[in-house]
């Protein structure tokens, strides 16, 4: 009887261990999924913004009291994006396309036709929810010191910086990736 007890013991014990570890295991597979989905979101948004033409200078306006106002055009799908400024600010979640559709809705067939997806390979709907990608455009000069500043007046540089935040439904809220890159203007050849 002892030792029947001293067995049920042991191997509840290792059990209890067994399914605290697959647990630790199933947590880490998860928060790798999650940041791998953040890295190729905001890869695929600076790419689209890589994509688009450097703000024109005609797309500034002086204050008077040497300030310059950028006006982006108030538009609100990035389909009508027509320049790196137009992105500041930018938020979606769940993370849409350039049309405003949810992202893995719809696809390409062989022609370049956009066909609508089966369900059954559409993304999960309440996976994508709990992730917000955000843009910030900043208008900043080359500094010797800091490396780049931030600046109000014209340059020929913008930072971009691309943050895909991750909230499960509590009030906390995770930055899983972030992207900064530096375009600046170049003038066409002559």
């Amino acid at each position: 009887m002892v030792e029947s007890l001293l067995a049920v013991s042991i191997t509840t014990i290792a059990g209890a261990a067994l399914l605290t570890s697959i647990g630790a295991a199933v947590h880490a597979s998860s928060n790798a999924t999650n940041r791998a989905v953040a890295r190729g979101l905001a890869a695929q948004m600076m790419e689209e913004i890589a994509a688009v033409r450097f703000p024109a200078m005609a797309a500034t306006q002086s204050t008077g009291n040497g300030l310059l106002i950028a006006y982006p055009g108030g538009q609100t799908t990035r389909d009508q994006f027509v320049d790196t400024d137009d992105y500041d600010g930018w938020s979606a979640s769940p993370p849409v396309d350039r049309s405003g559709r949810p992202l893995g809705y719809e696809a390409t067939d062989s022609s370049g036709t956009q066909i609508s997806r089966p369900a059954a390979m559409r993304p999960d709907e309440r996976f994508l929810r709990q992730f917000t990608r955000e843009v910030t455009v900043e208008r900043v000069v080359a500094d010797s010191v800091s490396g780049w500043q931030v600046t109000t007046g014209d340059t020929g540089y913008r930072r971009v910086t691309v943050r895909v935040v991750f909230s499960n439904g509590s009030a906390s809220r995770a930055v899983l990736s972030e992207i900064t890159r530096i375009f600046s203007y170049v003038p066409t050849a002559p």
